[in-house]
């Protein structure tokens, strides 16, 4: 219940859940006989944003910073994956995200950690 708490309060909550015709949801793609299911994608002045939704939270004594880099150390290889497949299919800039409502926070990924 926190979680749901966290993310209906986040500010960013309209923009991330907002109805759009571009959106879907648990989109599953075959790759190379293996299946795959992205959490959330929809395109918002033409750039596709991949969102990844995590439910880990801040360890004790964790700072948000600290937080932040632990996330994209675990899931920047798989953003990047999803990226490259949904780059086969749309003709869209490409962002991807971790939405990890534990912190109210939208981590964006680049090939950069």
């Amino acid at each position: 219940m926190h979680m749901i708490q966290n993310t209906q309060s986040d500010p960013q909550f309209e923009w991330l859940f907002k109805v759009r015709e571009s959106t879907q949801v648990e989109a599953e793609f075959v790759v190379d006989g293996h299946s795959i299911i992205i959490d959330r994608y929809f395109i918002d002045n033409s750039i596709l944003w991949i969102i990844d939704f995590k439910t880990a939270g801040q360890a004790e004594h964790e700072s948000i910073e600290q937080f932040v880099q632990r996330q994209k150390l675990a899931h920047t290889k798989q953003l990047l994956f999803y990226k490259e497949v949904l780059s086969k299919i749309y003709k869209y800039e490409i962002k991807c995200a971790l939405y990890c409502p534990s912190v109210q926070k939208i981590i964006e990924i680049d090939s950069k950690i």
